[in-house]
Order: structure tokens, then C-alpha cells, then sequence
């Protein structure tokens, strides 16, 4: 039998870790192209996968710290 909160916990962990992607993209495509920012700045590509990174993470360990109540 599955806990109450399984579902949710799922999905949670699944947005998170397409945040941490998309973050790990921008950053990566960054350097592996420099010249083609994603946003139209570099130092906004910077800032958007530095953003997404964080965000995924506080969200997954929330996320986390909720189920364990």
C-alpha cells in the first residue's frame, strides 16, 4: 500500500528535477556556445540557470521536508 502523500511527492519531485534541468541546459548551452545567448544576454542566461537551479532544489527539499511530517 502507498503512503497518502505518494502522488504528490511524485509530481513534486518531477517539477523539480525539469527545473534543475532547464537550468543545467542554459548553463551548459552557455558555454558550449557562448556567442548565442539563450535570453539575449549572457549574463541573463546566467542568471536564468543559476535561478532555476536554486528554485528546483528549494522546491525538492520542501518538498521533501513536508513528507517526512
Amino acid at each position: 500500500m502507498t503512503a497518502p502523500g505518494a502522488p504528490r511527492l511524485a509530481i513534486s519531485t518531477i517539477i523539480s528535477g525539469v527545473m534543475v534541468t532547464l537550468g543545467v541546459f542554459v548553463l551548459v548551452r552557455l558555454l558550449v556556445r557562448p556567442g548565442q545567448p539563450l535570453t539575449g544576454t549572457p549574463i541573463l542566461d546566467l542568471a536564468f540557470g543559476l535561478f532555476f537551479i536554486a528554485r528546483g532544489a528549494l522546491y525538492f527539499w520542501t518538498v521533501r521536508r513536508r513528507s517526512r511530517m
